[in-house]
């Protein structure tokens, strides 16, 4: 399998370039069931503190066919230091034998600087 290595730039809106699919059994998850809960975050190091949550799309068709697609909002991404970011993807289900609580593999996220900036008029 291989793992993503995503980037993005400090003040610009991120979209995850692919998602995550989440499967039981080879197949993909219907997301949509309440049993589920999800959740991503980006930490600087595992150990960190500081943690970034990510958005993840509502968007039902994507749910029902087990993909999350993360995101985070210019406001978080502004915030966030340059460099490398590691991210993993938490799935739990504790209805479906052999899932609880799983964790996708750590990938990364690289933050980079923002060069350009809107210059005021005088």
């Amino acid at each position: 399998m291989t793992l993503p290595e995503w980037a993005t730039k400090q003040g610009d809106d991120f979209r995850a370039p692919q998602p995550i699919v989440v499967k039981v059994a080879d197949v993909a998850a219907d997301l949509t069931d309440t049993d589920w809960t999800y959740a991503a975050q980006a930490r600087l190091r595992s150990d960190d503190t500081t943690a970034v949550d990510f958005d993840i799309d509502d968007d039902t068709a994507l749910l029902e066919d087990g993909k999350l697609v993360l995101s985070l909002p210019r406001a978080t991404t502004e915030e966030m230091d340059v460099g490398g970011w590691i991210v993993d993807v938490q799935v739990t289900n504790d209805t479906i034998d052999g899932v609880g609580r799983k964790s996708s593999a750590t990938f990364g996220l690289t933050v980079k600087a923002d060069v350009t900036r809107v210059v005021e008029g005088p």
